[in-house]
This record gives C-alpha cells, structure tokens and sequence, in this order.
C-alpha cells in the first residue's frame, strides 16, 4: 500500500514587506486665529491637531498665541 508524501511546507517570502505605520492625519483645521480660539483650541502647539504655520505669524511653534 502507497502512502501520500506529507505536503510541501507554505513558502515564505524572501523579503516580505515591511508594515507600515503611518500616524493619523490631522483633519482639524482652523481658518483663523479667531476660529481657533472660538473652539477653544489656542494656542496651538506644533504638532498638535490644528497647527498651522499659516496661523503661526510669529513662526515660534505656538499658533495663535498673540
């Protein structure tokens, strides 16, 4: 009686791609150093949701600080 050769192992990949982490995207925008301060958001820190150097007159990292 024949026995069925076990099955091939799964091959992996040489270079499987790296995973990517992409940071969320900000969807918070302000039009105005008013509109910022309206929701309660100024001053607005670069890197925080809302930045923008377009609100950062001064450009010292601190949006609608003045």
């Amino acid at each position: 009686m024949a026995v069925a050769p076990p099955p091939a192992p799964a091959a992996i990949p040489a270079n499987p791609p790296a995973p990517t982490h992409t940071a969320p995207q900000s969807s918070v925008s302000y039009a105005s150093c008013a509109d910022a301060k309206a929701a309660g958001a100024a001053p607005i820190y670069q890197g925080e949701p809302g930045y923008s150097t377009k609100l950062d007159r001064d450009k010292d990292g601190i949006a609608c600080d003045k």
